[in-house]
């Protein structure tokens, strides 16, 4: 990150005062916090709490920065603590970004209001879309298991079939790319059915392959 200077009001006008890594000793889990909105700030506040394995950066209510750590970090054992907005995203301020307080206020949300809910997974390769996708599904079974009965067992299988038909759309639209060894080339809309809270069915709905690798590819890529 290039130190870049910044300003404070005074009396006579804007002084210069330090740089941005002087402003930004400490980072915060809402970008909106922040007093200097400016590019080289995101980037800053991003690459301190990624130094500290805090991957997940909120901007404001339901939109959430994920950076791929490209190891395994140990903040999804406890789901249960995330349960009815306890472990941050809430509607206020963000005291915890995750992706498991995103999926639950998305949830709640179906469930108190009725009515439905999308999450968009969006991003460059290698940035850990399908890896985020697969922490949401797992949370939703999660929070299925909440109605009792056999809806956990039912959720719980509809989950496993949705992640064994992975391989077979991968093996038609996955490739090796200059930042992904095995990276998906294809985007599918993955519909989620409840009843009474709790998940009872799935279906692929949208199947898009990037088909130029069907005919061209780029050197180093196949």
């Amino acid at each position: 990150i290039v130190p870049v200077e910044i300003g404070s009001v005074a009396a006579d006008g804007l002084q210069p005062r330090g740089t941005l890594g002087d402003a930004l000793e400490s980072s915060v889990g809402d970008m909106t916090e922040l007093t200097d909105v400016s590019e080289p700030s995101l980037m800053h506040n991003l690459y301190m709490r990624y130094c500290s394995d805090q991957i997940y950066t909120a901007i404001g209510h339901g939109i959430l920065v994920s950076l791929n750590p490209y190891k395994r970090l140990s903040i999804y054992g406890d789901m249960e603590r995330f349960r009815d907005g306890g472990g941050g995203g809430g509607k206020s301020s963000v005291a915890e970004p995750h992706i498991f307080a995103v999926v639950e206020h998305a949830y709640k949300e179906m469930v108190d209001l009725r009515a439905d809910q999308a999450l968009l997974m969006s991003g460059e390769s290698g940035a850990g879309k399908t890896e985020a996708s697969k922490l949401a599904m797992n949370y939703l079974v999660s929070a299925s298991s909440r109605a009792g009965g056999s809806g956990a067992r039912v959720a719980q299988r509809v989950a496993q079939l949705i992640v064994d038909s992975n391989p077979i759309l991968e093996a038609f639209g996955n490739a090796k790319t200059f930042r992904n060894d095995n990276s998906s080339r294809f985007g599918k809309w993955i519909e989620l059915r409840f009843e009474a809270g709790c998940l009872s069915g799935a279906a692929v709905r949208t199947y898009l392959l990037e088909r130029v690798r069907l005919v061209r590819l780029a050197s180093g890529e196949r």
